[in-house]
């Protein structure tokens, strides 16, 4: 597999080493200095996409037009996922996207939606803390959390955004009642988990069709 990573930063030098380690080849890396537009996408396999909000759009509509299937990570441009899910059903495109490619993080999901269904009467709160060059806040992973725990509860759930040096992402979420209190946490130690994921699902991808998220990459590995 011949792989354009997309965004050069903490998490392109991590999905380039897993990548490496698994002998798949680096087709080019995308970083702020080069332009996605000036690449011979028709050689590459699959783009794996993690930038910022401002160029993420842009990017990943350009791979979908080029008939470049890409996965991407990158969050904070969610509001516009619609219009990119059009232009990949359009194109007849290939794209998954995901806020957090960590598997443990997928099951720390599922936990905190069994938990709500049981603790309705609880007051629900979100703390999510990263590294101090994380752009976005909250985090796409804190608003997934959300997303899903709110079904249950009337009442708007707060997320509590921080952001300290070289903190690789850590969620929690707290369960308050007059009696007692339930907190679990979720913390990632390094960003191998998500490339991990990242590289997973492209591989998962690369000869298929269609609008899709890590869940969809999940079900089937089962």
């Amino acid at each position: 597999m011949k792989i354009i990573i997309i965004g050069y930063g903490k998490m392109g030098k991590a999905i380039e080493k897993i990548a490496l380690s698994k002998n798949y080849k680096i087709h080019s890396i995308v970083n702020s200095q080069s332009d996605l537009k000036k690449i011979d996408l028709s050689t590459a396999d699959i783009g794996i996409e993690f930038t910022n909000p401002k160029s993420a759009f842009e990017n990943i509509s350009f791979c979908l037009k080029s008939n470049l299937p890409v996965v991407s990570g990158s969050t904070g441009w969610l509001t516009e996922l619609k219009t990119i899910e059009k232009i990949c059903e359009k194109y007849n495109g290939s794209f998954l996207h995901s806020s957090n490619f960590s598997l443990s993080m997928n099951k720390f999901l599922n936990i905190s939606k069994r938990l709500a269904k049981n603790l309705k009467n609880y007051d629900i709160s979100i703390l999510e803390k990263h590294h101090i060059q994380k752009l976005d806040k909250p985090s796409g992973t804190a608003i997934l959390l959300k997303n899903e725990i709110q079904k249950y509860f009337k009442k708007d759930i707060k997320i509590i955004s921080i952001r300290e040096k070289d903190v690789k992402g850590v969620h929690t979420v707290f369960y308050k009642s007059p009696y007692d209190e339930i907190e679990i946490t979720h913390s990632a130690k390094n960003r191998d988990t998500f490339a991990s994921g990242a590289i997973m699902s492209a591989e998962w991808l690369v000869d298929k069709k269609g609008f899709y998220n890590f869940n969809d990459c999940l079900k089937n590995e089962k």
